[in-house]
């Protein structure tokens, strides 16, 4: 057996091993990031559409076409949908 080799594929080995436990780091980090910022975003609509809401409900004008084009995102069920059996 070549010990030299063998130690030299290993080290190669336990070098790869660490790399991709670095890259997994980088992965969750970015995806936790993205969620973060994907919150953020739904937390901005939301108070945006509620602002919305007040300012046509006080009868501000201009804001029915924002509400028009906005209302598609935030429809209202009457309940929970139940799923139809196949």
């Amino acid at each position: 057996m070549d010990w030299t080799e063998f130690n030299d594929d290993y080290t190669m080995r336990a070098f790869i091993e660490n790399s991709l436990q670095s890259l997994y780091g980088i992965i969750k980090d970015l995806e936790s990031s993205k969620i973060l910022f994907d919150f953020d975003n739904y937390t901005a609509a939301n108070a945006d559409y509620a602002y919305t809401m007040y300012k046509l409900k006080s009868g501000e004008t201009g804001y029915q076409t924002k509400y028009d084009e906005m209302k598609q995102f935030y429809s209202r069920t009457t309940g929970p949908e139940t799923p139809s059996e196949t």
